[in-house]
């Protein structure tokens, strides 16, 4: 990951740029990296939108399976 990408993720993710580069952590996983190539194709208030989203399914906590219905079968 370029110096630049890792300063657009602390701009997007709102955190100071020591925030990703503690030599104690891993490095940013696949699907950190994917997430962030996509949204650095959008506009800013595409952008806010998503981070809105990843704010609300931070807070929402862990999905819940569906609950089934008493006249469901398996």
């Amino acid at each position: 990951m370029s110096f630049l990408e890792l300063k657009q993720l602390a701009t997007l993710y709102r955190r100071p740029l020591s925030y990703f580069s503690d030599e104690d952590t891993d490095a940013p996983d696949e699907t950190s990296q994917a997430l962030y190539r996509t949204t650095a194709q959008l506009n800013n208030d595409d952008r806010e939108q998503v981070l809105r989203f990843a704010q609300f399914l931070r807070d929402a906590g862990p999905a819940q399976p569906p609950k089934r219905t008493s006249g469901s079968t398996s």
